[in-house]
């Protein structure tokens, strides 16, 4: 299923070896791509477990080796304005 880079991006800032910060795309590419990124998925906190704890991902690098090596990308911790939505007020909904 081809997606944009912005998606992508958009995509794996909800993972957790990402830290939870958000993620930008700063490529100026656009247009849609179709690739197969192969990569194992651990989280910051989980890398004192052993390499056999998913011994089916054993091979699979990881989610940075991933996209360097699979896609020619790489994520940069920078500083970018990013959207934020900001709710000042909520009420209950009335009777109609």
């Amino acid at each position: 299923l081809p997606i944009s880079l912005d998606d992508l991006a958009s995509w794996f800032a909800g993972y957790s070896e990402i830290g939870g910060r958000p993620v930008v795309n700063q490529t100026s590419l656009s247009g849609l791509y179709d690739f197969t990124l192969r990569w194992t998925r651990q989280s910051l906190a989980a890398t004192a477990q052993p390499a056999s704890a998913n011994p089916a991902d054993s091979d699979a690098p990881s989610l940075f080796t991933a996209l360097s090596g699979q896609l020619g990308l790489r994520l940069k911790s920078t500083k970018a304005p990013v959207e934020v939505v900001l709710i000042d007020r909520a009420d209950p909904p009335t009777e109609n």
